[in-house]
């Protein structure tokens, strides 16, 4: 396919890309595309985030952001490799929330995640659904990380790269950012 070519598949698209600003960036990303995104959240709006380039950018940023040597995180694990290592860059110590198999069944015990907090947890880093066991919380198993987190001062981030394929609308739980 041309550029040409995909240009007409939609009018007006080779006016758009003619007045495409070249200049820098916003650092936040577009508003408009931050207003696209912000439409799967139920109360995030597009001021509450910022847009980045795949999982490795905002690991980064917001682990740096937030941590300091000697904090403790809680990885769900297994899980995306730069969700330990760059804690472990900074200095953290980095606790292992594992899977566990029932039958064939992978489950997280939410009684395992209350015994690795300490008062030195900063950071839960989550993977809803996750990824590679295609594990997914209950509504109710969400309610209580949320309401351990809160509990304790502890921020979570979760990957939801893989939400809204559950296969069926009633596994489907709400993003933990509006949770």
């Amino acid at each position: 396919m041309t550029i040409k070519e995909l240009l007409a598949l939609e009018e007006s698209a080779e006016e758009g890309l003619q007045n495409t600003w070249l200049g820098y960036t916003k650092t936040k990303g577009s508003h408009e595309l931050r207003e696209d995104i912000s439409a799967i959240y139920s109360k995030i709006t597009a001021e509450d985030m910022t847009v980045c380039t795949g999982a490795q950018e905002p690991i980064f940023l917001l682990s740096h952001a937030i941590l300091s040597p000697d904090d403790e995180v809680i990885v769900q694990s297994p899980c995306y490799q730069s969700l330990q290592s760059v804690p472990e860059s900074i200095g953290c110590k980095v606790l292992n929330w594992d899977v566990h198999y029932e039958g064939n069944r992978p489950t997280f015990d939410i009684g395992h995640l209350k015994n690795l907090i300490s008062n030195k947890t900063k950071a839960i880093y989550l993977n809803a659904p996750h990824n590679p066991t295609g594990f997914l919380f209950t509504k109710e198993e969400q309610q209580a990380i949320v309401e351990l987190a809160r509990a304790n001062n502890i921020i979570i981030l979760c990957d939801e790269v893989y939400r809204e394929l559950e296969h069926s609308p009633e596994f489907a739980i709400p993003a933990f950012a509006d949770a």
